[in-house]
């Protein structure tokens, strides 16, 4: 397993005008050559204030719902999205979900679905 995060050292990579941006580094997985699996990402940033977005890969186009719950299992937020094959991204704004703390997050298709855990700061 090899994991690569900003645990101890924000990696940030910055423009021309100083902009700071933050870097993420994927690896798409196949089980079997020629065959594509779906993925989800840590989403970016985490822990965060105002928004985040929830990176995952599609082996094809698919509807994507993602559902947002508390520690307690209560659902916050559903989100739905036509999404392409491929590498997506979706924003989540603070604003929407309401609630603060560690909250989980599920992105599902009509073949599959992974969950992730976030943080959203108060």
């Amino acid at each position: 397993m090899l994991d690569i995060s900003s645990r101890y050292t924000t990696a940030i990579a910055y423009d021309d005008d100083g902009a700071g941006y933050n870097v993420q580094l994927q690896f798409i997985n196949s089980t079997n050559e020629g065959e594509e699996t779906f993925q989800i990402f840590e989403n970016v940033p985490n822990p965060f204030a105002e928004t985040t977005s929830i990176n995952y890969y599609l082996p094809k186009k698919d509807h994507v719902e993602i559902l947002i719950y508390n520690t307690t299992g209560r659902l916050l937020k559903t989100y739905h999205a036509e999404s392409a094959k491929g590498q997506q991204s979706f924003s989540i704004n603070a604003k929407d979900i309401g609630s603060s703390g560690v909250l989980y997050y599920r992105v599902r298709t009509s073949e599959d679905e992974k969950s992730g855990k976030m943080i959203l700061l108060p």
